[in-house]
């Protein structure tokens, strides 16, 4: 399987994660449809013939979490947050440098804190200003995870809004 094949597959894991929590909270049944166009603004298509929103576009960045760098660093250094501030400001930029319209874009940022981690981390006054972004949406996504000892599930898919799409 080649590099794209492989990402594509993973970013439906994800939007997967995203798609079955607003299926099960808001009673819709989108169905998730990757873009296969090169250098598009947008990694999947949501679509939903019974929904008032029956056409949606996901972007998906990956915050990139690495706690062990906060080892040799000091301890007062909030680690948590920074990822994901930088996932959204580099995909922003990255997006408006293509002439994309994010206001048609849900910005899914990929990470792997638990829900109430998340709740917690974006309870910030830093994150805010992301309300008002031009994004029509952004939501932090963990995928679920297996103990690869036990094969039990350590931690169900959940999705965090920080900037809520769905009212």
């Amino acid at each position: 399987m080649d590099f794209e094949n492989t990402k594509k597959n993973s970013e439906f894991v994800w939007a997967s994660t995203f798609v079955n929590f607003i299926n099960k909270t808001h009673g819709t049944n989108y169905e998730i449809t990757p873009e296969l166009g090169e250098n598009s603004p947008i990694d999947m298509h949501l679509e939903c013939a019974q929904c008032v929103e029956q056409h949606l576009d996901l972007q998906l960045t990956h915050a990139v979490e690495v706690p062990f760098v906060a080892l040799h660093e000091h301890s007062a250094i909030d680690y948590s947050k920074q990822p994901t501030i930088d996932a959204i400001e580099r995909k922003k930029e990255k997006l408006e440098a293509q002439g994309a319209d994010l206001a048609n874009i849900i910005l899914i940022i990929q990470g792997y804190m638990s829900a109430s981690q998340a709740k917690e981390v974006f309870k910030d006054k830093t994150f805010d200003k992301y309300k008002k972004y031009p994004f029509a949406g952004i939501y932090y996504v963990s995928p679920p995870m297996i103990n690869g000892e036990t094969d039990e599930f350590m931690q169900d898919g959940n999705v965090v809004a920080i900037k809520e799409f769905f009212k």
